[in-house]
């Protein structure tokens, strides 16, 4: 898998983090597919930045960096690793913002791996807004 440099990562990893939500779809895209290890190396940063919309957009990017075709970020050759970068990510991480990155980027790996963590964020929620209401 080729992909594109760092430089050029880094030139649309700090486009999307001056774009609003709506925007941000397609270049979060171009990096999981076409980033190739540089977007994934980028990522694994971002997700120990002192930002939160930083750690949020590493988990974006994670989500589906090196997705195939024909499997899905499930077949993709930066798995394990990313579930292992999120799995400490959800571990640490408190901004509901960036939790919710990280469920959904759970949701696209298809990792067993990621059943428990989210059960405790879903208690957690939970317990902290008294009940039910709001879900997860």
């Amino acid at each position: 898998m080729s992909g594109m440099t760092e430089g050029e990562v880094a030139e649309l990893v700090d486009r999307v983090l001056s774009l609003d939500e709506d925007a941000r779809g397609d270049i979060v895209a171009k990096l999981q597919g076409e980033g190739g290890q540089a977007a994934f190396d980028a990522a694994g940063r971002l997700c120990v930045a002192g930002e939160a919309s930083r750690r949020r957009l590493g988990a974006d990017i994670l989500a589906q960096v090196g997705f195939t075709r024909e499997g899905g970020a499930s077949a993709g050759p930066f798995r394990d690793e990313a579930m292992r970068i999120l799995l400490d990510l959800a571990e640490r991480e408190k901004e509901p913002e960036v939790l919710e990155s990280i469920c959904i980027a759970f949701g696209h790996l298809k990792d067993p791996r990621s059943i428990g963590p989210q059960v405790r964020l879903r208690e957690t929620r939970l317990r902290d807004s008294g009940g039910e209401q709001g879900g997860a």
